[in-house]
């Protein structure tokens, strides 16, 4: 059966989808409250969060033959005679995913053509690009039933076979990474699909936060080198030979997928693979992952202008992504907030004049200017890069990991208890301290210089502790003698951690009320499904008028 429909997806619907997230405030604030237990590190956990919703799409079901493409893979032995040979044909399908792994399973359109694998994995083609979003959003856990089910579906619907999932069922720990790994045989040429679940991993969070001193992002990495295991596991299982590979992975595993793909465009002979135009990695608003600033053009890293996992962790500590980047989205406008609301502040950088510098002017004098998102993004960046370096930045985040961790093992009730139990200390704290001395301390926690600051923030600290002890012995708490002892010991480092970045010698501390005024903005720019619509947006088969066959009808 054919029909004919024209696919329109355009700024407005992308406004749709941004307006419409605000309705899951309060889903995702239960996501992100699990690691805001501890309440001192909110700003960097907020902007490190990865939040997504979709919306459902209609279509027509259509018929197309695609124009051949041209063969790049110089030297593979039979491919090219083979190539010729592979299915041109496009087809169109819906498939299931999860928002975050809670919720109903949202149903999403997607288009697919084994031409995909014809070309070079350099050359940028946007409609592998859509198709590898969607293969990374299916790797996403459903809310019930057996988790893995939405990617083996997908996977199966393309004509991928021998799906093999790990990690999807079992309980998330910051060594668990999901995958799901399949091939397909395009005439004689093994194609293997690897999809990393990148969304709804739980405590595979604590692993997010283990940056490691130098070198590859320590979490990143060790999830990266059970994937490359897993693939010369499946290689091995299949016999699968002189094979083309595509990975795709979104946010965190993007990292991860970022790393994968270096490491087999490095070592293709391991992986019987002739050449990197033979590797397609597709990499989603990911995290820099890599110590090394090589670039690999088989490597696609896809960017949303205005989100900032990208840029981190930052640039500035060594941490890169290795591919080359493709932007989506247009870059807003936001109201940042200017060091004139404070006085004895460092002045902001001198910015680029332009046509509007006597508004620029007025508005600065009131308190705020105009700034692009991506300059102010970058500039937040950098300010944290200047503020914390790699070494102590790493120590403090591996607190951060354990206390991540440990919520992770914890029921909403004790989860709550713990909320509750950390009130109690906060009161005991006012209750037992005076006015003045409270007030003495968090002035010379802000305003001191480096030396005296430290000496405050060790006395902070222990004052803090004082009191978890005290209201742990009245009121007890839901939690063994080690675990408290890791609440307690992460004190100290993450008052380390906050104390640069709130003093008043910091020259970009208005960078945290803008962040705050712009928290939900930032957020959004992560979300899934807004980036799948600006993926959609780029991609012809959704704006113009297509002919596909149902995919129900592949052969």
């Amino acid at each position: 059966m054919i029909v004919i429909s024209k696919k329109v997806t355009n700024r407005k619907q992308v406004q749709l989808h941004q307006m419409r997230k605000q309705n899951m405030r309060s889903l995702i604030k239960r996501r992100i409250k699990t690691t805001l237990v501890f309440g001192i590190i909110t700003t960097l956990l907020l902007v490190f969060s990865a939040c997504n919703k979709s919306s459902d799409k209609t279509s027509d079901q259509i018929l197309l033959e695609q124009s051949d493409g041209n063969d790049d893979s110089k030297n593979m032995n039979s491919s090219i005679d083979e190539n010729k040979t592979i299915d041109d044909k496009l087809y169109v399908g819906e498939y299931n995913y999860c928002f975050g792994g809670v919720g109903p399973d949202i149903k999403t359109e997607y288009y697919y053509s084994d031409s995909y694998f014809k070309n070079s994995g350099k050359e940028n083609n946007e409609h592998l690009r859509t198709m590898s979003m969607n293969l990374a959003l299916a790797a996403t856990p459903t809310s019930s039933g057996k988790k893995d089910r939405n990617i083996i579906d997908l996977m199966t619907q393309i004509g991928f076979q021998d799906v093999i999932c790990e990690d999807m069922e079992n309980e998330t720990t910051k060594d668990t990474i999901g995958s799901a790994i399949s091939h397909k045989n395009l005439n004689g040429t093994e194609v293997v699909a690897v999809a990393i679940r990148g969304d709804g991993y739980q405590a595979e969070w604590a692993s997010n936060m283990m940056i490691g001193n130098s070198g590859d992002e320590e979490g990143f990495s060790d999830a990266s080198q059970k994937i490359i295991n897993r693939i010369r596991d499946y290689q091995e299982k299949y016999h699968l030979k002189e094979i083309k590979i595509w990975i795709s992975g979104y946010s965190r595993a993007g990292g991860v997928a970022n790393l994968t793909g270096k490491y087999i465009i490095e070592h293709l002979s391991e992986f019987d693979i002739n050449n990197d135009d033979d590797v397609y990695v597709y990499t989603f608003e990911a995290p820099n992952s890599s110590g090394d600033d090589v670039i690999y053009d088989s490597i696609h890293n896809v960017i949303n202008v205005n989100d900032f996992i990208p840029y981190i962790p930052f640039e500035k500590w060594g941490l890169y992504c290795n591919g080359q980047k493709e932007y989506i989205g247009d870059d807003i406008q936001i109201t940042k907030k200017s060091t004139s609301l404070f006085n004895g502040r460092n002045q902001n950088k001198q910015k680029k004049e332009d046509s509007s510098k006597n508004d620029t002017e007025e508005s600065k004098s009131n308190g705020t200017e105009s700034i692009s998102m991506t300059e102010f993004l970058s500039e937040t960046a950098d300010w944290l890069a200047d503020t914390i370096d790699r070494e102590d930045g790493a120590e403090s985040m591996s607190f951060v990991s354990k206390l991540i961790e440990l919520a992770f093992t914890k029921t909403p009730d004790e989860l709550k208890e713990t909320i509750e139990y950390f009130k109690l200390v906060g009161q005991s704290i006012v209750k037992d301290t005076s006015k003045a001395e409270w007030t003495k301390l968090i002035l010379t926690f802000t305003l001191s210089g480096s030396g005296i600051r430290v000496d405050v923030t060790r006395e902070i600290a222990d004052l803090i502790t004082s009191h978890m002890d005290l209201v742990k012995e009245e009121h007890g708490i839901s939690f063994s003698e080690e675990e408290y002892e890791v609440l307690k010991e992460s004190v100290l480092p993450l008052l380390n951690l906050l104390q640069p970045i709130i003093s008043s010698d910091a020259p970009e501390f208005t960078h945290l009320l803008t962040i705050a005024d712009n928290s939900f903005t930032i957020l959004c720019a992560h979300f899934t499904t807004v980036n799948l619509a600006l993926l959609q947006e780029e991609d012809s088969y959704y704006t113009d008028e297509v002919e596909a066959i149902s995919v129900g009808e592949m052969e």
